[in-house]
């Protein structure tokens, strides 16, 4: 929208911005403030039509895996008593 291609970070972008709108101050420094309100102004009237959310860090991919995981299936008391009765039986046969 603002004709902005690679840019470090919103100090860049801004100063970016206000050399290709012509908002500068004396000696050419950029006008940040002049620019951060046009900037503000056109989100709020919709005239940014989208964002691109920022990569995921590390620690929010491993989080979405682990609760992507299937919750473990409830046991019942049936469940319990064959799990015992099996451990009984293997135990019989290393015997």
């Amino acid at each position: 929208m603002y004709g902005v291609r690679d840019c470090v970070d919103y100090e860049d972008f801004i100063k970016q911005v206000a050399e290709r709108t012509g908002k500068l101050l004396k000696g050419g420094e950029p006008d940040i403030n002049n620019v951060s309100k046009t900037i503000i102004m056109d989100w709020q009237r919709g005239n940014i039509p989208y964002f691109e959310r920022p990569p995921k860090t590390e620690e929010e991919i491993e989080t979405e895996q682990i609760t992507a995981l299937p919750p473990p299936l409830p046991t019942t008391q049936e469940d319990e008593e064959e799990k015992e009765a099996h451990a009984s039986d293997d135990n019989d046969e290393e015997a």
